[in-house]
C-alpha cells in the first residue's frame, strides 16, 4: 500500500487553500502532482488548490480569489457586503467573487466555472479590515462600490442596513464617494446619503420623505426624533412640536404606547429631547403588502390636516390660558 499522502494534512494547516508555490513548499512538487491527480487537492483556480470540502463553499472561493490575486489584496463589492452582514441578493452572491487591487496589476481572469473572480484595479489604497480572516475593504467603500452593480430596492439596501446596524455612516459614505468619484450612479447614491441625513432609514420612510410628507405643511417636523418611555428607547419617524404630533412612516410596529391618563400625560409634557415621549398623537398610517409598504393614498393630506387641526387646536389653547 503506498504511504498517505501528507498534502492534504499540510493544506489543512494553510487553511484547505493555498497556492501552489506556497503547498509545494511545505511538501514537495511531486507529492502535490500526486494529491492532485488522486483528487485528494482540488485545483480552484490557476495556481490555487483546495480541499474537496472547502473548493466550492463561499468562505473557500473567497479565500481562492484572495490568494489567486495575489497580496495585497482586498475583497469588495458585493462580496465584501456580505461580509460586513449587508444585504445582496443570493443569485449576486453566487455570481461572482469580488477583489480589489492595485492599478498596476494584471491577472487573467479565469472563465467557464460555475462562478468567477471579478479583479478590480484600484488607483486608490483602499483601507481594509478583517472579516473572518479575509481582508475586506470597509462597509462604506464595499457600499459605494457595489451600487452600481444592484439596481432598485437592492441597491439602496445596504446603505440603509448599514445605517440602522451603525456599521457605516452617512459621513463614512460622503468619504468613500470622495474616494470613488468615478463609481457609477454617484448622483443617485448623494442623493440617497443626503435622505439618510435627513432621518430615513427604510424604503417607506424613503417614499414618505420624497414623495408624501413633503412641502410647506410639513416644513416643521424633526425627523428620526429618540425618546424614552418606561425606560425604553424609541425613534419618531417624524415629529411636530408645535403640533405635538408624531408621523410613524413604518406603521405602528414599534410605536411607543402613548401616556394615558391626564396625570401622565402631564408628567410626560417635556420635548423629545428632554428624554420623555411628547405629549401627543402619533399617526401611523396603515401600510398595503401588495404596495411593498407604500402608505395609503392620501397618507401626506391625512398628516397635513392632522398638524394643522392640532396646531390650530394648541395656539387656542394658548389663548384661552392667555385670557385666563
Amino acid at each position: 500500500m503506498p504511504p498517505r499522502s501528507r498534502v492534504p494534512a499540510a493544506l489543512e494547516q494553510l487553511g484547505g487553500i493555498a497556492s501552489w508555490t506556497r503547498l509545494t513548499g511545505e511538501t514537495s512538487h511531486s507529492a502535490v502532482v500526486r494529491a492532485v491527480t488522486s483528487g485528494a487537492v482540488v485545483r480552484v483556480l490557476p495556481g490555487v488548490l483546495a480541499l474537496p470540502d472547502r473548493a466550492d463553499s463561499p468562505g473557500g472561493r473567497s479565500l481562492a480569489a484572495l490568494v489567486f490575486a495575489g497580496a495585497p489584496a482586498a475583497l469588495s463589492h458585493t462580496t465584501a457586503l456580505d461580509l460586513h452582514g449587508l444585504p445582496v441578493p443570493a443569485e449576486v452572491l453566487r455570481a461572482a467573487v469580488h477583489v480589489s487591487v492595485p492599478h498596476h496589476r494584471r491577472r487573467t481572469v479565469p472563465t467557464g466555472s460555475s462562478w468567477r473572480v471579478e479583479l478590480h484595479r484600484c488607483r486608490s489604497d483602499a483601507a481594509r479590515v478583517l472579516r473572518g480572516g479575509l481582508e475586506v475593504v470597509t462597509a462604506a467603500r464595499a457600499v459605494v462600490d457595489s451600487w452600481p452593480l444592484l439596481s432598485g430596492s437592492d441597491q439602496r439596501a445596504p446603505a440603509l442596513v448599514g445605517v440602522r446596524r451603525r456599521l457605516v455612516t452617512p459621513t463614512g459614505l460622503d468619504d468613500a464617494l470622495s474616494a470613488r468619484r468615478q463609481a457609477g450612479g454617484v448622483s443617485e447614491l448623494r442623493r440617497l446619503v443626503a435622505a439618510i441625513r435627513a432621518g430615513c432609514r427604510s424604503e417607506l420612510e424613503l417614499w414618505g420623505y420624497e414623495r408624501v410628507f413633503t412641502g410647506p405643511a410639513f416644513a416643521g417636523l424633526h425627523r428620526q426624533v429618540e425618546v424614552r418611555v418606561d425606560g425604553r428607547t424609541s425613534v419618531l419617524d417624524c415629529y411636530d412640536e408645535a403640533a405635538a404630533l408624531a408621523l410613524e412612516l413604518d406603521g405602528r410596529a414599534g410605536v411607543p404606547r402613548l401616556p394615558a391618563g391626564p396625570g401622565a400625560r402631564r408628567r410626560a409634557r417635556r420635548p423629545p429631547g428632554e428624554g420623555r415621549h411628547p405629549d401627543g398623537e402619533v399617526l401611523a398610517p396603515a401600510t398595503h403588502a401588495g404596495t411593498g409598504g407604500v402608505p395609503p393614498r392620501g397618507a401626506g393630506r391625512r398628516g397635513a390636516a392632522s398638524l394643522a387641526a392640532r396646531a390650530s387646536g394648541a395656539a387656542g389653547r394658548g389663548r384661552g390660558a392667555g385670557r385666563r
